[in-house]
């Protein structure tokens, strides 16, 4: 193999591993951090049950749509929520765009659609 076939060989798997490092941080975080336009999924515990926030930053105006997803178990049973709508976000004025309420693990989504970006978190708990 030449010179210039072995550094493409070798930046593959560091490519690799910095993607993979990049959507475990935006899944362990709940918050998608690298683009103008991005989402946060925020988490409150109190008395036994989670309060899940879905909240929308951006770097200039934007005005899109945004679907969050919440899907939950424990010992009572389970449940999915499902939110979405339009939104407004800007420099300076973050949007909370839904929340829900309760106790047992999660799974929630938040994706955003706005000026052609769609840009998504995940949280788990």
């Amino acid at each position: 193999m030449n010179a210039i076939g072995l550094g493409r060989a070798a930046l593959l798997p560091a490519a690799l591993g910095l993607a993979l490092a990049g959507c475990s941080a935006v899944a362990g975080s709940g918050s998608a951090s690298a683009e103008p336009l991005r989402c946060e999924i925020v988490a409150k515990s109190a008395g036994g049950s989670t309060r899940l926030e879905a909240v929308a930053h951006a770097d200039k105006a934007v005005h899109g749509r945004y679907t969050f997803r919440v899907a939950s178990g424990g010992a009572s049973g389970s449940s999915t929520i499902q939110q979405g709508g339009e939104f407004e976000a800007g420099p300076g004025r973050s949007s909370t765009l839904g929340s829900a309420s309760f106790g047992g693990s999660y799974n929630a989504k938040l994706e955003l659609v706005a000026d052609g970006r769609n840009v998504g978190c995940e949280r788990r708990g």
